[in-house]
């Protein structure tokens, strides 16, 4: 009972619900203190360490499906916004308050989601990713690589 307890207390340092953030340098640093606790191998953690890599997967996992619902809203605000001016804003903050009321954060990092232009009047619009680092609208080959890009 201990042991679990431990590793809700982690996920609770590593994630901020009110705030809407998740910070995966956190959480990986916790994990390897976690995984310490439990190579004890002592029966009350055995089950506790079957799940320890099952928190950072949840929310990895959460991280960025509501990344991808963020996403998601800003680019319809950007195609409404489209659809009324004939071309993609210069910055997000454009489709506030018209197209949107507020305009949702990065989940990693809490920083404004990022978007540009592109030279052939579309638009790139990312996340910097669970590696909390932007990689210039690059996608990589995992969750846990690269830039999460609004597809």
């Amino acid at each position: 009972m201990c042991a679990g307890a431990v590793q809700q207390q982690v996920l609770f340092e590593a994630l901020d619900v009110e705030n809407n953030r998740v910070w995966p340098g956190k959480l990986e640093g916790i994990k390897s203190e976690i995984m310490a606790f439990h190579a004890r191998s002592l029966p009350y953690t055995f089950l506790a360490a079957a799940a320890c890599s099952n928190f950072e997967k949840a929310a990895q996992t959460m991280a960025l499906r509501q990344t991808l619902a963020n996403e998601a809203f800003v680019a319809c605000g950007l195609e409404r916004y489209r659809l009324t001016h004939g071309q993609y804003p210069d910055t997000l903050e454009a489709l506030v308050p018209q197209f949107a009321d507020k305009l949702p954060h990065d989940i990693v990092g809490g920083q404004p989601l990022k978007y540009h232009r592109t030279a052939d009047g579309q638009f790139v619009l990312y996340s910097v990713g669970w590696n909390e680092k932007d990689d210039g609208g690059v996608p990589g080959k995992t969750a846990t690589e690269g830039d999460w890009v609004w597809p």
